[in-house]
């Protein structure tokens, strides 16, 4: 596990305090509660990018979002991500789809 250190305002301590205080617990785990959830966040936003500009593979951004698959399609689809793929690529998987779909009927 890793440690980071980080300086804040006296503002935000006082938030902090207050925070950790009310839920009775530290402020370090409150702290770590934040990050985590404004991490997941921002995360999200960077690979929905990165996906959808095909930076990143659907297999990366799932090992990176930390997800289950299904929610990381969940979270694409919030975010109206569509697969980087191209007009030739979709269309051969249109017909391939529309064959299986005759085969099976």
């Amino acid at each position: 596990m890793k440690q980071v250190n980080f300086r804040i305002n006296d503002i935000e301590y006082k938030r902090l305090k207050w925070l950790a205080k009310r839920r009775s617990t530290s402020i370090a785990s409150i702290s770590k509660n934040i990050l985590k959830k404004a991490l997941k966040d921002e995360l999200m936003d960077e690979l929905a990018q990165a996906y959808m500009k095909g930076e990143v593979s659907l297999k990366e951004a799932w090992k990176l979002s930390g997800l289950p698959f299904i929610d990381l399609l969940d979270e694409l689809c919030k975010r109206g991500i569509e697969p980087p793929i191209s007009a030739d690529i979709d269309e051969k998987t249109h017909d391939v789809a529309k064959k299986l779909k005759e085969l099976l009927e």
